[in-house]
């Protein structure tokens, strides 16, 4: 398959207009932080189990099949109603069971969210919290650290990422 072009690391940099020999200022931070928001996962409120599998019923297709169903009813088809209610719960089932799946996801996410980051900031390498960090933020990462946001490399040397919490691999995975 075609690879699309690479952004190199130094004009990812100019872009974001930062710097990676010296990170961004201290004033250009707060305005980042004030633009952009804090680096968290957005957590929503929980949804009760029962509404989770009510909104199963929302959907137009499932309404037209019970429509199917209940005329089905009227013209004394039980085979029919049998089998339309049984795709109509099959198909709630799966996609409440898809749901809670993705919402665990995100559960691990957010529990795998590193909790601080190396950054090289006013030319100096310090530490911070990890949803301190802002776009353009030149952060160092070693072996066995969390990636603490998504992330343009700039230099890698033999980078290998467990992923196994977002896709399943079991062997890390090389980045270049």
């Amino acid at each position: 398959r075609p690879r699309t072009p690479r952004l190199g690391p130094e004009r990812a940099a100019r872009l974001l207009e930062s710097d990676l020999a010296h990170g961004l200022t201290t004033a250009e931070i707060a305005r980042r932080l004030e633009l952009h928001g804090r680096n968290r996962i957005a957590v929503g409120r929980r949804v009760p189990a029962w509404r989770r599998l009510l909104a199963q019923f929302q959907d137009l297709f499932v309404l037209l099949l019970l429509a199917a169903a209940a005329i089905s009813v009227v013209l004394g088809e039980p085979h029919d109603v049998v089998a339309i209610v049984a795709i109509v719960g099959l198909n709630a089932a799966l996609g409440f069971v898809h749901e809670r799946r993705a919402e665990r996801a995100l559960e691990v996410l957010h529990e795998l969210a590193a909790p601080r980051a190396r950054v090289r900031r006013d030319g100096r390498v310090t530490t911070v919290p990890a949803e301190e960090l802002v776009p353009g933020d030149v952060v160092l990462l070693a072996a066995g650290d969390l990636v603490p946001a998504d992330l343009r490399l700039a230099h890698a040397v033999e980078l290998r990422a467990q992923e196994s919490a977002l896709t399943g691999e079991s062997q890390p995975v090389e980045k270049d």
